[in-house]
């Protein structure tokens, strides 16, 4: 890859970092190390597709399916004895430093105290984000909605853990990225008639626990 098509996805990564950062805590009801990782997996994937970038119609798009798609089979794959837990991140924050405890885990995993060290990030070690050799993407920009309530914002990651990660995955598509049922449909490897039924349904589990309008909720 060219220099130029280098300073390309370096403002490209920088530029969508804070918008995928935003994304995957929502998809993660809060799990903020999770959705680093996404984030990180999400800008790694990116990186290997970027030479042959001019294939793809909206790249920032194309990340926002990765990212989602990343989110989806990490939820296959995840140990049933673990269980997601954390806040929000206050807007303006950058990801945390590793270290803290953010994530549980139960059973033999778990060691000493139910606990296990921070999980290691898929997409750091290595990665070519920048020239040389730096190891992580840029740190994510401010993500919107500056104003809003910390409580609303927890009310609603409390609402969305509850719902099957396929359920969060297309509210998030369809209602915080406004894509269309087929755009939402190709990013879930999906049908459009799954879309909108599954659309239905989890908005009407959400509005049942958010109390039923969900029209404060849609900004944060």
């Amino acid at each position: 890859m060219g220099q130029g098509r280098r300073d390309g996805f370096r403002e490209f990564a920088a530029g969508r970092s804070g918008h995928l950062y935003r994304s995957a805590c929502l998809l993660t009801s809060g799990d903020t190390h999770l959705a680093e990782d996404l984030v990180q997996e999400t800008l790694g994937r990116m990186y290997l597709l970027w030479g042959r970038i001019s294939r793809i119609d909206n790249p920032p798009a194309y990340a926002q399916t990765v990212l989602v798609r990343a989110f989806l089979t990490h939820q296959r794959r995840r140990s049933a004895g673990e269980r997601p837990v954390g806040e929000f991140p206050e807007p303006g924050a950058a990801p945390p430093a590793r270290g803290g405890p953010q994530r549980r885990r139960g059973g033999a995993r778990g060691g000493r105290g139910g606990r296990a060290p921070p999980p290691r990030p898929r997409a750091a070690r290595g990665a070519p984000w920048a020239a040389g050799g730096a190891r992580t993407p840029p740190r994510p920009a401010a993500p919107a909605g500056g104003g809003a309530d910390p409580a609303l914002r927890l009310t609603l990651l409390e609402a969305l853990g509850r719902l099957a990660p396929k359920d969060r995955a297309v509210l998030v598509l369809r209602f915080w990225e406004d894509r269309s049922v087929e755009e939402t449909a190709d990013a879930m490897n999906s049908s459009s008639a799954a879309v909108r039924t599954r659309t239905t349904r989890a908005l009407a589990r959400l509005r049942d626990q958010l109390g039923g309008s969900l029209t404060e909720f849609a900004d944060l």
